[in-house]
């Protein structure tokens, strides 16, 4: 099982509002727009799209996991080659 850092779970539960211990596409959007200003509504629903493992349009903890960890590496490899 992958471990979740403690900034992953922080960062989960201060955005997970609706209490059901995922994330909609609006708290997801809010969360990510703070790592990552530059990126879109349109690339972050293909992205929650290829994570959301049981196809219910919400991200819970291990998924929002794999997918933090993308937008993170790719604004880190953006901001490389800047």
């Amino acid at each position: 099982m992958s471990e979740i850092s403690p900034e992953v779970q922080a960062l989960f539960d201060e955005h997970e509002l609706s209490g059901d211990r995922q994330l909609n596409f609006d708290e997801l959007y809010s969360l990510i727009t703070k790592v990552d200003s530059t990126i879109t509504e349109e690339t972050l629903q293909e992205l929650m799209d290829s994570f959301d493992t049981n196809y219910n349009d919400k991200l819970n903890l291990l998924e929002f996991s794999h997918l933090y960890k993308i937008v993170v590496e790719l604004k880190n490899e953006r901001e490389t080659k800047a």
